[in-house]
């Protein structure tokens, strides 16, 4: 246990230190998702509220932790670096205390904690609450806890409701398994667990946000209509990841994209097996063991990566946000990684193909690291400026103040800031910015819409950047603002409009 912890630790400081070095990134925190952290926490702060007052499609319990976090440490760019860290880490305490739970070898958890390395990239709160809450699930649900993995899985569906829903139906259907295996209905009580966490959660989301943000929260249906307008899907857009225009043998080999591949392929087959074996030991009536331990680690995470592809993969990176799913699936597989080398016996021909398969696992997950490094390397040697709370390439400093200061030349100088995710406060506080989470094509019609046209419209200058212009300009209302706008400035990442 203690050399797996200090394994799977170097991993986790080594990794998300690499991801998160460009934590000041204006374009990350002024015009992406994590930006969006910060100015919904903002508008909630000033009374929003989520599916009545501004379209928000995830669950309500990621808003309450950033909420409550920045309430004590302040709402900035390292506050919100900060509360990533106290996800992730504690996420990496419960992937621990799962893998630990299949008694890996020492082999075994280095290669754990090479593979690992993947696990810490969730890019904001939501997507962290919602892996932190679901490993620590499975980590009780081995260890024999279930009614407390059932209970966090519950909770985990006020996070994001895709792969609680998930996890929480294998959950159910373990559990009958262990019911039908000791010819008693006592194992069911751990199911208890979900009527009550999930009353006692709705109950405080209701008195939080009311009933019209709890709602909104369940309903599929907008991230259905989102898909579609954005064409999301494996076989869609999330070609780009697995088969990617111009691709080439060192994809596969320097990202996680190779692993994920073979990884996925050789879980849905352990995961089909799991099940052919726990359904058949369950009727035999025979006990629980090691194996049956290993077959169900397979099986769920078989299955809820198979829904993840199939159901709900999103854009094509999304895949980091179940990464620890892949890894947990196969960590029964991998933890039983041995040399098989004996001093005091000949080398056998079988013995070497076992060692050498081992070894060239752990180069292969190494080399599945280069993208990463290979960021962080030219991240280290670019030249970065600050501008206001952010940094960003110098060329792209000077252009934003070129653009800004002749906004502000115009008329009055006030600028609206129109774009996808709008946290731009950061850089100039001045700027107008509506109350909204994010501004999608596919997106139901909210006050927000309204509110930010009515704002651009009444402005001196409308500030866009070129690529939210483009994608502003999928949805019909803003397009028709946009093309009717004047262009003061067209440079190569910013757009600077007269309302007409």
């Amino acid at each position: 246990m203690r050399f797996l912890a200090l394994a799977l630790a170097v991993a986790w400081f080594t990794t998300f230190a690499l991801a998160r070095a460009d934590y000041r990134s204006f374009n990350s925190l002024c015009n992406h998702d994590p930006g969006a952290v910060l100015r919904t926490d903002d508008v909630i702060s000033q009374g929003f509220r989520p599916g009545a007052d501004f379209f928000y499609y995830y669950g309500l319990l990621p808003l309450a932790v950033s909420r409550a976090f920045f309430s004590i440490f302040g709402r900035s760019p390292l506050s919100l670096l900060a509360l990533m860290s106290l996800l992730s880490g504690v996420s990496y305490v419960g992937l621990t205390r799962a893998v630990a739970a299949l008694r890996p070898t020492r082999l075994g958890a280095i290669l754990i904690a090479i593979a690992a390395g993947h696990v810490s990239v969730q890019s904001t709160p939501t997507h962290a609450t919602e892996a932190t809450l679901l490993i620590w699930a499975l980590a009780l649900f081995l260890r024999g806890h279930k009614a407390g993995a059932v209970a966090l899985a519950t909770t985990a569906l006020f996070a994001k409701m895709s792969m609680a829903s998930v996890l929480l139906a294998g959950f159910a259907a373990l559990i009958s398994l262990d019911a039908l295996r000791a010819r008693r209905i006592r194992p069911l009580k751990a199911l208890l667990a979900f009527p009550v966490v999930f009353g006692v959660a709705a109950g405080l989301c209701v008195a939080w946000l009311g009933v019209p943000a709890l709602a909104n929260s369940f309903d599929a249906r907008a991230g259905a209509a989102i898909y579609r307008a954005w064409n999301l899907g494996f076989l869609r857009e999330g070609r780009g990841f697995w088969d990617p225009a111009q691709h080439n043998l060192n994809w596969y080999l320097g990202s996680v994209a190779g692993p994920w591949c073979v990884g996925s392929i050789v879980l849905l087959f352990l995961a089909i097996r799991g099940v052919y074996r726990l359904l058949g030991a369950a009727i035999r009536g025979e006990a629980h063991d090691d194996q049956s331990l290993s077959d169900e680690a397979h099986a769920l995470a078989g299955f809820g990566n198979l829904a993840f592809v199939v159901g709900f993969w999103g854009p094509s990176l999304s895949v980091y946000n179940y990464t620890w799913l892949l890894l947990l699936g196969l960590a029964p597989i991998i933890g039983r990684a041995r040399l098989s080398f004996d001093a005091h016996a000949p080398l056998t021909r079988r013995a070497s193909v076992y060692g050498l398969s081992w070894l060239s696992l752990g180069l292969l997950l190494l080399l599945s690291q280069t993208d990463a490094v290979s960021r962080f390397a030219r991240f280290a040697l670019a030249r970065r400026v600050t501008v206001g709370q952010v940094t960003m390439d110098p060329t792209q400093a000077e252009e934003l103040n070129a653009t800004l200061a002749l906004g502000h030349s115009v008329g009055g100088g006030v600028i609206t800031a129109l774009a996808r995710a709008s946290n731009f406060g950061l850089v100039d506080p001045t700027i107008r910015e509506g109350h909204y989470w994010m501004l999608v094509p596919g997106m139901p019609r909210t006050k927000a819409h309204d509110e930010i046209l009515q704002l651009a419209k009444s402005s001196d200058a409308v500030f866009v950047t070129r690529f939210d212009y483009g994608e502003l300009g999928r949805t019909p209302e803003f397009r028709a603002f946009l093309q009717m706008s004047e262009r003061l400035h067209e440079g190569t990442r910013f757009l600077l409009l007269r309302p007409r």
